[in-house]
């Protein structure tokens, strides 16, 4: 597995899992889907969906060849990976989500914050600090990654490769967008995390910046 670092808050890990173990992961998903019509739910994102995952022990992982607790294997190393970019210790972050997408043709995200508006004003989505993305697959056109980091000093892409994971602080420091997929269905797995704090400090943490921006 190879680390890249960006910058101090963007890192890409190459072969986070192998090529080989994200078609299994994909097949199993897409096995796992026809089971259920309304697996896939529609996201804010035009044309995309999410949806969950085979729970631990489930016949399709053994079907496919992936161990019986691989989703939660995955979002265990996940959540070191973003402990690594909020400079904190594993049992300091605290999950809150983790899911599939689907990004079908016409797919696309526009330039945002995930946690501020684009100005940078702090919103209902405070909590969200920092996003993660395994990509399953390539056979897609689109669907490229943009960010817009360090305020806008910084303007580069990243292509999907299958078993590639991109996790950041998905802040206004590094608005960032998805163009549009243009043939093909990109699949990744998502999560999103913050640092843990309690509930009072989070309340605190918020008033303090709303003050800061009146």
């Amino acid at each position: 597995m190879d680390k890249i670092e960006i910058s101090d808050d963007i890192h890409i890990y190459k072969n986070f899992i192998s090529k080989e173990e994200s078609k299994k992961t994909l097949n199993a998903l897409l096995d796992y889907a026809e089971s259920d019509s309304e697996f896939w739910k529609a996201i804010s994102f035009y044309e995309s969906y999410s949806s969950g995952y085979p729970n631990d022990g489930s016949e399709i992982l053994k079907k496919y060849g992936l161990s019986s607790n691989w989703f939660s294997e995955i979002e265990d190393r996940f959540k070191e990976c973003a402990s690594l970019v909020a400079k904190t210790e594993k049992n300091k972050m605290s999950k809150i989500s983790y899911h599939v997408q689907r990004w079908m043709p016409g797919a696309f995200a526009n330039k945002h914050s995930d946690n501020t508006t684009n100005d940078g004003i702090y919103g209902a989505f405070t909590r969200s600090r920092y996003a993660g993305f395994l990509y399953l697959n390539d056979n897609f056109e689109g669907g490229i990654l943009k960010f817009y980091a360090d305020y806008g000093k910084n303007e580069f892409e990243i292509t999907p490769e299958p078993g590639m994971f991109v996790i950041f602080h998905g802040g206004h420091k590094n608005l960032h967008e998805v163009t549009t997929v243009k043939h093909g269905i990109r699949y990744t797995i998502g999560s999103r995390s913050e640092e843990h704090t309690s509930e009072l400090q989070s309340r605190l943490h918020l008033v303090c910046r709303l003050l800061l921006e009146k």
